[in-house]
């Protein structure tokens, strides 16, 4: 892996770190700094749960654009996330038609659409 990359992969990581921190700066101040009522509230698990896996899976569908295909081992190792989240996000994009699979003897294959 270049220097390039290198710096090109943490400047990236940063960038979704702010966004990170800036949403959840918004929501608490539409919520009016009451923190109990922030991590317990809908909009906080619908961020959570909706806008940051967004990233992910842009990340997820460029790395298989560039890659042409991917295990879901790969995909693990390349975003420091366990198998089952590695899978769990590939059959996300699976439901939504936006990539798919072909299932070989002890590995699973993943490709666009």
């Amino acid at each position: 892996m270049s220097i390039h990359n290198i710096i090109h992969s943490y400047i990236h990581r940063y960038i979704i770190m702010l966004y990170i921190l800036f949403i959840h700066m918004y929501i608490l101040i539409i919520i009016s700094f009451n923190i109990n009522s922030y991590f317990n509230s809908n909009i906080y698990k619908y961020i959570m749960l909706n806008i940051i896996m967004k990233i992910a899976d842009a990340e997820l569908l460029k790395l298989i654009k560039t890659e042409r295909i991917v295990t879901s081992s790969e995909v693990a190792e390349k975003f420091s996330v366990s198998w089952n989240t590695a899978e769990k996000h590939l059959m996300e994009l699976l439901i939504s038609e936006k990539v798919e699979r072909i299932k070989k003897a002890g590995v699973t294959l993943w490709m666009l659409s």
